[in-house]
């Protein structure tokens, strides 16, 4: 009972803060209090809390990866295509979308192994790649799937498929040695090697990660609008800001908590504030400005934790 006590406290205010919000869009917009809001509040926050775990990793080991979008579009594109032209059905849809996806993540570790590059360089230039492949792929046709393939956005697939990603997220970000390794080099690689951590490969394995979710993602989104589209001039980086505001609003309320749950709650805050700008009618062009503000507003209460304490000790020596 303590133990459930002590996880409920520690992730109490990553709930708190979507809760609050929530409640304000309700007293904004007469319009949202629906039975059936909440609900789809929820549910649009599956999709892009999967890429944001894969962004999560990156995150963890000091990566930027930005060639997560591109990674998207290509799994989706190749994934989808592969499934319908052979009639693979929505297995083979998923199947193709992560192999996809871990393969890119795959080639750019070898890209930033070979060249020795810093990550920020090596997934731009993978990104313009992969954009480009995405172009070309299939020549060019955009993809467009069949009706018996649009299965992922309905009830209960949807749940199943992201209580899935949530286990798995889980599991190897708290569970697996990968997880410990990647978590080690993020929070000090100096650290970690003197400990026989190799960095380098800690580096390698998130960017494979961040691949393995680019593809859950590809698939299950992919599945839930039937279509999929190359695109170009670092177009892709759009997906890739959305997973890491995410991430950085998860970072931010998690706390003592879990943050696997945290992120999906910083998907929530992105959502919640989407739909009170337009009860607002915020213009598109402010509407980015607001989230940013948000981001850095809730990344202080995570960037700087040792405040809260050093008051206490202070108060206590007094």
């Amino acid at each position: 009972m303590k133990k459930v006590q002590n996880i409920m406290k520690n992730n109490a205010f990553a709930t708190i803060v979507p809760l609050v919000l929530y409640i304000v869009v309700l007293l904004v917009s007469p319009t949202s209090r629906s039975a059936n809001s909440a609900f789809i509040l929820m549910k649009h926050a599956f999709a892009p809390t999967i890429l944001a775990w894969g962004v999560m990793f990156a995150f963890g080991a000091g990566n930027w990866d930005f060639s997560v979008g591109a990674d998207v579009i290509l799994a989706a594109i190749i994934g989808g295509h592969i499934a319908q032209d052979l009639q693979l059905g929505v297995l083979g849809l998923a199947v193709g979308g992560i192999l996809t996806g871990i393969l890119c993540g795959i080639c750019t570790a070898l890209v930033y192994y070979v060249l020795k590059i810093p990550t920020l360089i090596a997934t731009l230039g993978m990104l313009l790649i992969y954009e480009s492949i995405s172009g070309w792929v299939f020549d060019g046709k955009p993809l467009v799937l069949d009706t018996s393939y649009v299965v992922f956005g309905k009830f209960p697939l949807n749940v199943l498929v992201f209580a899935a990603a949530f286990f798995l997220a889980w599991m190897l970000y708290y569970k697996m040695p990968v997880g410990y390794r990647i978590r080690a080099v993020g929070l000090n690689m100096k650290v970690a090697e003197a400990n026989g951590i190799n960095p380098v490969r800690a580096k390698m394995e998130a960017m494979v990660l961040v691949g393995l979710f680019a593809g859950i993602y590809a698939a299950v989104d992919t599945g839930a609008s039937g279509q999929a589209i190359g695109v170009s001039n670092m177009t892709s980086m759009a997906v890739c800001f959305s997973a890491m505001m995410c991430v950085c609003i998860g970072s931010g309320i998690a706390g003592k908590g879990n943050r696997i749950y945290a992120i999906y709650c910083g998907s929530l805050v992105v959502q919640i504030i989407d739909m009170l700008m337009m009860a607002l009618d915020v213009p598109a062009r402010l509407q980015k400005v607001v989230v940013s503000l948000v981001v850095i507003l809730l990344m202080m209460k995570g960037a700087h934790p040792e405040r809260s304490s050093w008051k206490k000790k202070k108060i206590t020596a007094a």
